[in-house]
């Protein structure tokens, strides 16, 4: 691994210790930060993870549209990509969206998933990485 390729991972590793201790803000910047330097490098299973990784930091925030979109656009990446999810990681991943499940208007939550499947890499990158969210119904 070259320097640049090893910090982007340890970025997003950052990230998930973060969430996982459920400081949001700093895990978010972490795969934000993660994301950018990955996006150069082109190194895609770790980028799907920060676009993962910020599904579920949408879901601690609340931000629960976000969260579905991100999630469904890292389903999508990760099936094109074939890359095999280690169940851990899909179990963290399915607590972490159990209450977006359960809040969201099923019409809601079928068109944000439909949005983030329909989003290509590029798009899914711009999207994770936005700060800011407009309202959410």
């Amino acid at each position: 691994m070259g320097d640049a390729q090893a910090c982007a991972c340890i970025e997003v590793i950052l990230g998930r210790l973060e969430y996982l201790h459920q400081r949001y803000a700093s895990a978010g910047a972490h795969y934000r930060a993660g994301l950018r330097a990955l996006k150069e490098i082109g190194y895609i299973y770790y980028l799907v993870r920060s676009v993962e990784g910020l599904a579920k930091v949408a879901a601690g925030q609340g931000r629960l549209v976000r969260a579905m979109r991100l999630a469904a656009a890292s389903a999508h990446l990760r099936e094109v990509n074939g890359q095999v999810w280690r169940p851990i990681m899909q179990a963290e991943l399915d607590h972490a969206l159990a209450p977006v499940r359960q809040t969201l208007a099923p019409s809601v939550a079928t068109a944000a998933w439909a949005e983030g499947q329909a989003m290509t890499l590029d798009e899914a990158v711009a999207y994770a990485l936005a700060d800011g969210e407009a309202a959410e119904p």
